[in-house]
């Protein structure tokens, strides 16, 4: 009897474990990405290898496993390994560990129970970065990956490819063709230091030098004077290779670089513009080592960088900016404490990307001018995203993605040391390995609003000693930053994540023009200093609206003023879902904890805005809802109201009904899903029938062509599955057990 008791136990334990697998859930790897400082063949380079880990990690001796790929030589490199925050784990960013690994082959094993600090537990969701120093590339050009598996999660995930580059061997030169201000052919050769030349002595103002494919090398003019255009006839300007063997510069009234490639690895770092210098402008060019400063004396100057291309080695700036410069368009690639630019002056940077090729670099450093914006750019894998250092007022930092910055221990992805005012909003910072702001001087002068912060090993810390103002910014769904530092004010955090924003400050009677972005304009106000406007992802509290409308977007605007302050907000509508004569505007009472009809809206459909008029009143009784008081933060939604009409049941429930559905245009079998909330009102036209008003929420999952419901596919399908082959199991061996 006791053996046929264990064989039916392990029989049901056999099968407990085959319901397990399939039923429990496997979280996976993810964002495993490979970085290399170089890509030239036979090169030894770091190597920078990130990934998300999907499940738990326990301290092991086997924790990470990393395979080179074929041709990569790994010799016996130190590894470095920085640890971002996970779930129910710290991060592990003051110190840059060095970790215990073995190489055999191709393999590192990396343990984390040895090693110059021994790692514990580490969390699901954290991102982990390993930087393997002087792994060599292949002797072949062509593309290589790296994988991963950890103790955790044994299936190896590859990483993004590598693509390994030639080395650069001065190639032959191609032809030059001078051409003067009207067009005509002046001269041609194959040596650009002589095209110059020719351009300085005849006084050929305007001159275009063209360029077809080839390398470019001599010792150029240390300084052209003359108002010329440099000019690449290739398709590619990586094509068209100039390599001056000792610094040279363009100096005239008007200079420009178009299409080429600049090389300054032989020593050539290239200034353009100087006193005479009224517009120099770089255009779809390729720049490497760090080798262009933009100089211009005159008010009336501007630079221009677009299109380009930086690629920064450690200890130099892609771009020093001396006068007001325009960059757009742009990529910078730095590696190690090499700079993307370096701005002395004003800079307008937009639709640019700053990228740390080996896990360092610094992306922009402000140490002059008084009213630079960096907008619409992206930041990853850096150093330091953004330095501030004696700027003026007014630097803006605003619709920015930071991703993963603030890489070394001693660093933080944004660092302000002295600004007369600077104004952070509408960002995006994310998974940075350390403090994502450090302020430092001023901290009365910078302002952070409207930002979006998720997954930041820290967060803000203000070592000025007054308060940093990091109101009105959302934390990923909580109501605080959830560890919050001395000397931060994270008050009236939003609700919701902006998809854009923007604020503005100073005297009384401001207006704020966001109709275009935000959807929102104030086009009026006395009383107040700071105007806001943030259009949100989702609803922003856990209140729901009135059944009897529907939303077109939630907002939430401000005005800090006094009780005497007033404001005129224009909402508007989408080209989706335009302004009607039943929209109107509703705002959150927290009082209240519900969402209340404003009470002063006016339609406008030819505008496409419902305004609202905010006023203080006599007393204490307010003459509007929302009183100034409450506009002081205030989650907003522009709505439509639902229409009704007398009609059949089957049409109202249709003319009310907001629904989302799916559905799978494939066999007559598939299933449709539909999930509505409706709000009828139904009245039927029999006599001995009344009115009723019915609300209802219906999820009804059905199958077309069938009249009964059927059981949707997946997990339920699996745990019958599992319940059904565990009976047969037992009743099996009940059975046979019995027979013996």
């Amino acid at each position: 009897m006791k053996s046929k008791l264990v064989r039916i136990l392990g029989a049901v334990t056999v099968v407990s474990m085959l319901a397990a697998a399939l039923v429990s859930p496997v979280s996976a790897m993810s964002g495993v990405s490979l970085a290399v400082g170089n890509t030239t063949i036979g090169v030894a380079t770091p190597y920078l290898v990130t990934f998300t880990l999907g499940s738990t990690q326990p301290a092991s001796a086997s924790a990470i496993v990393v395979t080179f790929a074929t041709g990569m030589l790994v010799g016996n490199p130190a590894v470095a390994i920085q640890v971002g925050p996970g779930n129910g784990s710290p991060a592990i960013s003051q110190t840059t560990i060095t970790a215990d690994t073995t190489i055999a082959g191709q393999v590192a094993t990396i343990n984390t129970l040895n090693g110059t600090v021994p790692i514990g537990t580490i969390g699901t969701g954290a991102v982990i970065q390993l930087t393997f120093t002087n792994i060599t590339n292949p002797a072949s050009i062509g593309n290589y990956s790296v994988s991963v598996n950890t103790a955790a999660e044994a299936t190896t995930v590859a990483s993004n490819v590598i693509t390994t580059t030639a080395v650069n061997a001065t190639g032959l030169p191609g032809v030059i063709s001078v051409f003067n201000s009207a067009g005509t052919l002046i001269t041609s050769s194959n040596d650009l230091a002589a095209a110059l030349a020719a351009v300085q002595s005849q006084t050929l103002a305007g001159a275009v030098i063209k360029l077809t494919a080839g390398t470019y090398r001599s010792a150029y003019p240390a300084n052209t004077t003359i108002a010329c255009t440099i000019q690449g006839t290739d398709s590619n300007a990586a094509n068209v290779i100039l390599q001056s063997t000792g610094a040279w510069s363009l100096t005239g009234a008007t200079v420009t670089v178009d299409s080429v490639t600049i090389d300054a690895a032989a020593g050539g770092l290239l200034t353009m513009g100087g006193a005479a210098t009224t517009a120099a402008t770089v255009n779809k060019s390729y720049l490497k080592s760090g080798v262009l400063t933009m100089v211009g004396a005159g008010t009336s100057s501007t630079t221009t960088v677009s299109n380009d291309t930086f690629t920064v080695a450690t200890g130099a700036a892609g771009l020093i900016v001396k006068t007001p410069a325009i960059i757009t368009g742009s990529v910078f690639n730095v590696d190690g404490t090499g700079i993307g630019v370096n701005a002395q002056a004003n800079v307008l940077v937009s639709n640019s990307t700053f990228t740390g090729t080996s896990g360092a670099g610094l992306g922009i450093t402000l140490n002059g001018g008084n009213a630079s914006v960096i907008s619409t750019s992206t930041f990853t894998g850096l150093t330091t995203a953004l330095t501030v250092s004696n700027a003026g007022a007014g630097v803006s930092f605003n619709g920015n993605t930071v991703t993963s910055c603030g890489v070394l221990s001693t660093h933080d992805a944004i660092v302000v040391t002295a600004t007369s005012g600077t104004y952070l909003f509408n960002n995006s910072i994310s998974k940075s390995l350390n403090n994502f702001i450090n302020v430092s001087g001023n901290d009365n002068l910078v302002v952070l609003m409207l930002n979006s912060f998720s997954g930041n090993a820290k967060n803000a810390v203000d070592s000025a000693g007054g308060v940093l103002n990091c109101t009105r910014n959302y934390w990923g769904g909580t109501n605080s930053n959830p560890t919050s530092t001395a000397n931060v004010s994270y008050a009236s955090a939003l609700g919701a994540a902006p998809s854009a924003s923007v604020f503005v400050t100073g005297a009384s009677g401001l207006t704020l023009a966001a109709a275009n972005n935000v959807g929102v304009n104030i086009t009026a106000s006395t009383g107040m200093i700071t105007l806001g406007a943030a259009a949100l992802t989702a609803n922003p509290v856990s209140a729901a609206l009135p059944s009897t409308v529907t939303a077109i977007n939630y907002f939430d605007v401000f005005g800090f003023g006094n009780a005497s302050a007033s404001a005129t907000i224009d909402f508007h509508g989408t080209d989706a879902a335009p302004v009607t004569s039943g929209s109107t505007v509703y705002f959150y009472n927290s009082a209240s904890g519900g969402w209340v009809a404003a009470s002063n809206c006016t339609v406008s459909v030819a505008n496409g805005f419902v305004e609202v008029s905010i006023a203080p009143g006599v007393g204490a009784t307010p003459n509007t809802a929302p009183s100034p008081a409450q506009f002081e933060g205030t989650p907003f939604a522009l709505v439509n109201t639902a229409s009704t009409s007398t009609t059949t049941t089957t049409a109202v429930t249709t003319a009310t009904t907001t629904a989302t559905t799916t559905v799978a245009t494939t066999t007559a079998t598939t299933p449709v899903v539909t999930t509505a909330t409706t709000t009828a009102k139904t009245t039927t036209t029999t006599p001995a029938k009344t009115t009723t008003k019915t609300t209802a929420t219906t999820t009804v999952t059905h199958t077309p062509g069938k009249a009964k419901p059927v059981i949707p596919s997946g997990l339920l399908y699996g745990v019958i599955a599992i319940s059904v082959i565990l009976v047969v199991v037992i009743v099996i061996v009940i059975v046979r057990a019995g027979s013996v």
